[in-house]
Parts: C-alpha cells; sequence; structure tokens
C-alpha cells in the first residue's frame, strides 16, 4: 500500500499547476529533512519552512521518506564529514563548545558525527539536487505528461478506487 501510495503522490506532484521550483524547493527541504533523525528541533524548523514558504508539500514529504533511505546508505561518508569537522579540525573546537552550552543547540545532536555530516552533506546537495529536480519536472512536462495522462495505465488507475478516494480526500 505504500508504494501505490507513493506513486499516487509523484504523480499528483507531477500532474501539479505547480512551478518546477516549487516542486524542486519541495524536494530540497524533504532531503534535508530526511537526512536528520527524526523528532529533533532542526525537522521542527525545516517542517514550518515547509508549511510557510511556497513548495510543492507533497513533493517535500515523498523526498523525506526516499531520503531517509538514502541517508542511510550515506552514514559512512556522512560520519567521514562529521569526524573531521568535529574532531580533526581543531579550528572549530571553540565553536563547538559555544554552540553546545547553548540552550538549544544539544538537542539537535550536532555533536554527533553522523548528524553532523549528514546535514553538511544535504547543505552540499541543496543546489544540485534543486536543479536536477526542477530540470526533470521541466523535461517531463514537457515531453511525458500528456502521454503519461493518455496512458492505458492512468486511465485505469483513475477508475480505481484508491484514486478515487484519495482525490476526494484531497479537493475537498
Amino acid at each position: 500500500m505504500i508504494g501505490l501510495k507513493s506513486i499516487t503522490g509523484l504523480m499528483r506532484v507531477l500532474q501539479s499547476e505547480d512551478s518546477p521550483l516549487q516542486v524542486a524547493g519541495g524536494v530540497a527541504l524533504g532531503m534535508i529533512m530526511g537526512f536528520q533523525p527524526l523528532g529533533g528541533p532542526q525537522n521542527i524548523v525545516l517542517l514550518l519552512l515547509v508549511f510557510f514558504l511556497n513548495v510543492n508539500i507533497g513533493s517535500a514529504f515523498l523526498a523525506a521518506g526516499v531520503f531517509a533511505a538514502v541517508a542511510a546508505l550515506l552514514d559512512p561518508l556522512a560520519h567521514a564529514i562529521g569526524y573531521a569537522l568535529l574532531v580533526q579540525a581543531d579550528s572549530l573546537t571553540p565553536l563547538w563548545t559555544s554552540l553546545i552550552n547553548l540552550p538549544i543547540v544539544p538537542f539537535t545532536r550536532f555533536n554527533n558525527t553522523v548528524v553532523l555530516g549528514s546535514f553538511v552533506l544535504s547543505l552540499i546537495l541543496i543546489a544540485p539536487v534543486m536543479w536536477g529536480i526542477s530540470a526533470g519536472v521541466r523535461y517531463y512536462r514537457a515531453h511525458w505528461r500528456e502521454k503519461v495522462a493518455q496512458s492505458g495505465f492512468m486511465k485505469w488507475f483513475k477508475v480505481t478506487k484508491v484514486w478515487n478516494l484519495w482525490d476526494k480526500a484531497h479537493k475537498g
């Protein structure tokens, strides 16, 4: 059922009238959320940004799920980045010491090498992800949108109960 919901969500995002930049912005924020531990204050801030910025909310939630899985695969790289910043960069020690003594920062778990490395990695990936998603959405809409909408699969899918229930829930 999760796969069907994901496909439905992806189709809804791709067929939406949101601009490619709105979709890409949602994916970028979702990527950062997916790279961070669930329930941390940074994810609360990111969730607020998703709701208050003019981004596609569906793409943000889809991306958060996808990038949570990708983040697990990138943990060794994230650890290496975090270790370099937290342990090996002696010049940053005063910064980390002052930050960890602030009231909210310890709850972010940025003193963990994987958490800090994942955050830095997600910041590095923002521009390429936004560019790639925006270009991909533009390409899909120019070359595939009508073909997919007229395909037998979509015609079948639109008459299924799942699509009708989902469509009513999101229009009403």
